[in-house]
């Protein structure tokens, strides 16, 4: 017989139908990239190939979000992002229709706690938000071959907290899930930022255990900052 516990399901299964009266909002986005494209050396290596492609500077994707108000500065929320192919209407990762975020939880004063597929704080603080580039581009130093930069994770719980001063902390747990022990594929991502004026920094640390069994634990820090002169960027 099995027997599956959940803890904090009614609290973070969001609250879109909760108090009548709450202030509630839902906001569909997205960016559609194709175009088309010409490739000469195709096939046989003396043909060209026109068509149309995807992708071309950014990746077709589209969301969904949402907030409610619950009371005394609470509110439930949502993310939802899909990835797609426009030129032939697939699923762009594997038939995964979510594969850029899917969670859900709660927010307040104290913080944000998030449960579901999120990225970690390497897309949020370094490479994704503030860098663009990538973190090839020099604006970031990674202290490992183990390579966690901008990676979006499975069975995470995300806290973030309040913007205190300029800095802001957050930390995230990722459950491996496998049957008879709590640690094997499980991944912890720690992570600080602060911004003043011109002026941002931020870090990241991140560990995840291997998921075959073998107990293998890889390791990563990731440093960066930028400063801002006018309408240039230092970084």
């Amino acid at each position: 017989m099995s027997t599956t516990t959940k803890l904090g399901a009614a609290a973070l299964a969001f609250g879109l139908s909760g108090v009548a009266a709450a202030q509630s909002s839902v906001t569909l986005s997205g960016v559609i990239d194709t175009g088309v494209s010409w490739t000469n050396h195709a096939g046989n290596g003396s043909q060209s190939l026109t068509g149309v492609s995807d992708s071309i500077l950014g990746v077709s994707n589209f969301g969904l979000s949402g907030k409610e108000d619950l009371g005394g500065g609470l509110k439930a929320l949502f993310n939802l992002q899909a990835g797609f192919n426009p030129s032939n209407g697939r699923m762009s990762s594997n038939g995964t229709l979510f594969s850029r975020n899917s969670y859900v939880g709660l927010s307040s004063s104290s913080g944000t706690l998030t449960a579901g597929k999120q990225w970690n704080f390497n897309d949020d603080w370094l490479v994704g938000s503030v860098f663009k580039g990538g973190y090839n581009s020099g604006s970031i130093f990674k202290f490992s071959e183990f390579d966690a930069v901008s990676e979006i994770y499975n069975n995470t719980i995300k806290y973030v907290s309040p913007d205190l001063g300029g800095a802001q902390f957050g930390a995230m747990y990722g459950f491996g899930e496998a049957a008879g022990s709590i640690s094997q594929g499980s991944l912890f991502n720690l992570a600080g930022r602060y911004s003043a004026g011109p002026l941002y920094l931020a870090a990241s640390y991140d560990q995840e255990r291997d998921g075959s069994g073998t107990g293998s634990l890889y390791k990563l820090i990731t440093v960066g900052g930028s400063y801002t002169f006018g309408a240039t960027k230092l970084g």
